[in-house]
């Protein structure tokens, strides 16, 4: 996918420094308490009674209270993104790094293409590109040389399978059906059927080879094996077009029996 510039590289920048600052984190920078075992006292009369008394906000360390000196001290947690860490910003991972909560570029974040912009990350900073001309940018619409997002500009720009695309004044494609047994080769079809659909099908007339083959739900199936009286057969997968039925089954004419005999009056081979 080709992708264009949409802005530079210094705007985004500053636009992720925003987001960043937004989330009360910078890249690089601590929140709460720096690395290793710090101690300090909370509570009633300064000194702790609870863990939850030397709690200080930072995800990168445990507290702890020693009940015993009423000090708290705070252990770091492994290196590595921590639980329930406010968010970094665009483009951006949170991570604790000896007990200090940092942000380091993450560039496998991903994000929705909005209309014709897509955004990516490049070396921690949020780059937005206009999606190539022609693209796909919502039901029936699609994008322009400019990044703009539009319906259509003339007929051809309205592109249906088994309908009558109209560009309208309004910039969008309006569709009529076209009647079932049009050609069409959109998916290997062979004709539109009545919802605007490329099928196989719409009649046992277009299965190549016409009988013993059936159309059956917009696909051409072989009806001697599938266990049902239908095409051409006078009972189940026999007579008609396909091989001729024993005695008893039933029948239409001579030609229907292995016998060559069709009683004329309850229609069964003999």
């Amino acid at each position: 996918m080709r992708l264009r510039p949409l802005v530079t590289a210094a705007v985004v920048s500053l636009l992720a420094a925003c987001a960043r600052a937004s989330g009360n984190l910078s890249a690089g920078s601590s929140s709460g308490s720096g690395g290793g075992s710090q101690a300090t006292s909370t509570g009633s009369g300064g000194r702790c009674t609870t863990d939850a008394d030397c709690a200080d906000g930072n995800p990168c360390t445990t507290p702890t209270c020693d009940t015993t000196t009423g000090g708290c001290a705070h252990a770091p947690i492994p290196d590595g993104p921590p639980p329930n860490a406010p968010p970094a910003g665009y483009c951006l991972l949170p991570t604790c790094v000896g007990g200090v909560l940092t942000a380091i570029a993450d560039d496998t974040e991903q994000y929705e293409p909005v209309l014709c912009i897509v955004t990516l990350c490049s070396t921690g900073t949020p780059m937005m590109y206009e999606l190539p001309s022609g693209d796909p940018c919502g039901m029936g619409l699609q994008c322009d040389d400019g990044g703009e997002c539009f319906g259509c500009k003339n007929d051809g720009d309205c592109q249906a399978t088994c309908q009558v695309a109209t560009c309208m004044g309004s910039g969008e494609c309006m569709n009529d059906g076209v009647p079932p047994g049009t050609p069409c080769t959109a998916g290997g079809g062979r004709v539109c059927d009545a919802l605007g659909a490329c099928v196989a099908c719409v009649s046992d007339g277009d299965c190549p080879g016409g009988p013993p083959a059936i159309c059956a739900r917009g696909a051409c199936l072989p009806s001697c094996t599938d266990g049902a009286v239908d095409g051409t057969e006078t009972d189940v997968d026999c007579g008609g077009a396909c091989p001729p039925c024993a005695v008893d089954h039933t029948c239409n004419v001579d030609a229907d029996c292995a016998s060559h005999v069709c009683a004329k009056t309850n229609h069964t081979c003999l």
